[in-house]
């Protein structure tokens, strides 16, 4: 007989911003699937809309199991006032990792989920539309063959990567606020407090920024486990994204892997409808060997 538990879930980089439950569905006294809804209450003022999430998704082959889930989660918000959910969202690793993996199941990247290919077909059974879709690449290590153009790049357009350490305080905080095209939307404090609340989960990672002429205009976000890193964002400023920061910035994370002496990077969660960003990560050397998918449910 299948039963429904809620419980705190684990601590995670999401909590800080609102509030969130743990579903869990037991067969048995045996789990057999759970996941997190939660809310986040800060984006939903700053973008003006009412939504929930859900994430640490785990499922059994069983769509009766998935849908007394489903059904919960979407209970949850409805009462909260929300009118949509989205998801799945990775709660646990080193940045967020947004979907279910749709193919690419022999890729395994450092701080990312991994699921069984039958989560697709469970979540469209349970009444869930496809919101968006996203592709992982796999960019070449060896012999980079545009060595040349990153140089010209340097050199031409004033273009430079260096390190970005939280700890530095202000400065650095001050230039990811330039970077990422806040300026326009939130206060530098509102932004500093959103950095604070994921900067644990960060700095288990590497980040770069990108200037232009000194002045900031991108940054990147990886993470390295063993011999592969993961790519996990790639953000360019609106007015320099023709300048090759982007390119820049990939170059950067290539060379330092042939460093290490990785095996592998990938850059995950580039959305298939974002035609500039897949042809930067293709002039990287770049071939799709994941794909991931977005779900959303109207409450």
């Amino acid at each position: 007989m299948l039963e429904l538990i809620e419980r705190a879930p684990r601590r995670n980089l999401l909590q800080s911003n609102g509030e969130q439950i743990e579903f869990v569905v037991m067969d048995g006294g045996r789990p057999v699937a759970r996941a997190v809804s939660g809310l986040d209450r800060r984006a939903n003022r700053l973008l003006g809309r009412q939504e929930g999430y859900f994430g640490g998704l785990s499922l059994t082959d069983d769509l009766r199991v998935a849908q007394m889930l489903i059904d919960a989660i979407a209970g949850h918000q409805r009462a909260q006032g929300m009118q949509r959910m989205v998801g799945p969202i990775d709660l646990d690793g080193g940045g967020l990792m947004i979907g279910v993996k749709l193919d690419g199941f022999d890729v395994h990247e450092p701080h990312t989920p991994e699921n069984e290919p039958f989560y697709d077909g469970l979540l469209r059974g349970c009444g869930m539309d496809v919101l968006r879709e996203y592709a992982g690449f796999s960019l070449s290590i060896e012999g980079l063959r545009y060595d040349e153009t990153l140089d010209r790049l340097q050199k031409r357009r004033g273009i430079t990567v260096e390190p970005c350490d939280l700890r530095r305080g202000k400065p650095i905080y001050e230039a990811l606020y330039l970077a990422s095209g806040l300026d326009r939307r939130m206060a530098l404090g509102a932004f500093a407090q959103q950095l604070d609340a994921v900067r644990r989960d960060i700095t288990k990672g590497d980040l770069l920024l990108a200037r232009v002429s000194g002045e900031p205009a991108g940054f990147l976000l990886s993470f390295t486990k063993g011999k592969y890193i993961r790519i996990a964002s790639v953000h360019v400023r609106e007015a320099f994204r023709r300048s090759g920061a982007a390119l820049m910035l990939y170059g950067a994370a290539q060379r330092r892997a042939k460093q290490l002496h990785v095996q592998r990077v990938t850059a995950s969660m580039i959305e298939l409808n974002n035609r500039a960003s897949i042809a930067c990560a293709e002039a990287a050397g770049g071939t799709v060997c994941t794909r991931w998918r977005e779900y959303t449910l109207r409450l």
